[in-house]
């Protein structure tokens, strides 16, 4: 087997600290302005920096120790073996690992904005999906790590033995070419040209900066969105 160092992550472990975080931190400044009324303009603003500095901290620190994982991720033609090196609450074990038949997804999608690539790994028994990130640096969006040419050659090479039927192929879209991926684009666009439609008809109801930043974040997903989803050089 060859094995590689990497760091493992669960996608909803990213959506609790970046949604989480933000939410219970706003919501103790808006007890705080409700209980304390009366509060001159410079404790409020100083409140106020104080929490964004600290939203930006804890979602860093939960990014480092908590959300990403260190493990060793070990696989062959005959499957793929993902230890963690240390607990964590977003993983119910330590070890998993499984046969390519009992794999249903395995997809490498690529990250304009860091330049690198990761990996969903999707076990059938038990019924878990892993993010494995990578972070070499690659300026190619075509272009793959080791790690990635041996996990989907091993992958294409389980889904030829898998031809007879005897058990479902794995499904190696990336996480970029879901189904509920294409939908949040849909409603990215939609928001996008709703905005810009509302600013014509009413110039003064929406800050041009607000859009701007709206836009700014927006065009990061449709970036990877679009890098993931257009044809391969050959």
């Amino acid at each position: 087997m060859k094995t590689f160092e990497l760091t493992c992550l669960r996608m909803y472990s990213l959506y609790l600290v970046f949604l989480g975080v933000p939410i219970l931190l706003m919501a103790f400044m808006g007890y705080i302005f409700l209980t304390f009324r009366d509060l001159p303009d410079w404790a409020i603003i100083t409140i106020i920096i104080l929490i964004i500095t600290y939203v930006i901290i804890i979602v860093l620190y939960l990014l480092k120790k908590v959300s990403k994982i260190p493990c060793k991720v070990s696989l062959d033609d005959q499957g793929i073996k993902i230890e963690l090196l240390s607990r964590s609450i977003f993983f119910p074990g330590k070890v998993f690992e499984s046969s390519w038949s009992g794999i249903s997804e395995v997809g490498s999608s690529y990250e304009p904005q860091r330049q690198n690539r990761f990996y969903k790994v999707s076990f059938s028994r038990p019924s878990i999906t892993i993010y494995i990130d990578h972070t070499q640096k690659l300026e190619d969006p075509d272009e793959e790590t080791e790690f990635g040419r041996l996990l989907m050659g091993y992958v294409a090479l389980a889904n030829q033995n898998l031809a007879d039927g005897s058990a479902q192929r794995i499904d190696t879209r990336n996480f970029y070419q879901s189904g509920w991926a294409r939908n949040v684009t849909i409603f990215v666009w939609i928001i996008m040209a709703g905005l810009f439609v509302f600013k014509i008809i009413y110039p003064d109801t929406i800050e041009f900066w607000r859009i701007a930043q709206f836009s700014i974040v927006a065009g990061i997903w449709l970036l990877a969105y679009r890098m993931n989803n257009r044809k391969k050089k050959t």
